[in-house]
């Protein structure tokens, strides 16, 4: 197993340096990062009271690949990037709670191991899941407000600024 594991990262190090990333200018940086923002602020629901779960997890995996990808340009601006990604990390955690709610409910569905406790227990993971689904909004609303040509903007300014 050491053996392999050792192959497999010998042979993942020269891929990587196979990589071309001298070609790679900071528009084309720019322009996956707006299009993974717009892709994000496009599975923001506009009704978050009806929200389909699975709606939001769409946007929660959208926000994940954001949170990862906006750390490239922490260089340019340490502060704002910090800040972009604890907002990310924070709407992550909240739909993600609000998903752990949802696997706790169907826990006191009929015939579940929790079943017996269903009245105790689904007036507090309603409310809970309400609180997530609330905290979710109001991270949304503020890490979303920019369209995503502002942001392109944005990032071009940072590059400017930074040169």
């Amino acid at each position: 197993m050491r053996l392999r594991l050792g192959s497999a990262l010998d042979q993942a190090a020269a891929m990587v340096d196979r990589w071309p990333l001298s070609a790679v200018t900071f528009d084309d940086v720019a322009d996956q990062l707006t299009r993974f923002y717009r892709s994000a602020r496009r599975h923001v629901p506009a009704d978050w009271s009806t929200a389909d779960p699975e709606e939001l997890h769409e946007l929660r995996k959208r926000v994940v690949i954001h949170r990862y990808q906006i750390d490239i340009i922490s260089p340019l601006w340490p502060r704002f990037v910090k800040m972009w990604t604890g907002e990310a990390q924070r709407l992550r955690d909240r739909l993600g709670k609000h998903q752990d709610a949802l696997m706790l409910a169907s826990l006191i569905g009929p015939r579940q191991p929790l079943a017996r406790w269903r009245s105790r227990l689904a007036p507090a993971i309603a409310e809970r899941r309400s609180a997530h689904v609330a905290g979710a909004k109001r991270i949304a609303t503020r890490m979303f407000a920019e369209k995503p040509s502002a942001l392109r903007r944005r990032l071009a300014a940072m590059w400017a600024a930074h040169r």
